[in-house]
């Protein structure tokens, strides 16, 4: 899936983080990270998974599956962390090397991150936590359940 295509949501469905006057700063469309999690979610994939210099990766139904996109430059993954990280975050990522916080991308979908460093790098493990309750049938559970 391309994240490139149909990535724009409405005004209303960006509630979580709200730009500040000015500056963009939480609005995830500020950067492709909106687009990594709306891929996440239209994909239905329980994870969002980046590295610096890979293809971000979706994990769905337990296997990870790149998506269709560059690979995220260090560069690009700082201006990332700039705008949905607080100032005092950030401090906290130098300081300790990782920083976790929820994540809400729209009245329906909030993701649980962890954004840390490794080897040097940045990397985002993102869990996705719907607010849509699936049947039993939708959990994809082994037969003998």
């Amino acid at each position: 899936m391309s994240v490139e295509s149909d990535v724009q949501p409405s005004a209303a469905e960006t509630v979580g983080h709200v730009a500040l006057p000015g500056t963009g700063k939480h609005d995830p469309h500020a950067t492709r990270w909106g687009d990594f999690l709306k891929a996440t979610i239209k994909l239905e994939s329980s994870d969002l998974i980046m590295k610096t210099g890979q293809q971000p990766k979706v994990r769905i139904r337990g296997e990870l599956k790149p998506l269709n996109t560059e690979p995220v430059s260090a560069e690009e993954f700082w201006q990332i962390v700039q705008h949905i990280l607080t100032e005092d975050q950030i401090k906290d990522l130098h300081k300790f090397g990782s920083v976790d916080f929820a994540y809400d991308y729209s009245e329906k979908n909030r993701f649980r991150v962890n954004l840390f460093m490794a080897r040097g790098k940045i990397s985002v493990a993102a869990r996705n936590i719907s607010s849509n309750i699936l049947p039993f049938e939708g959990l994809h559970l082994p037969p003998i359940m």
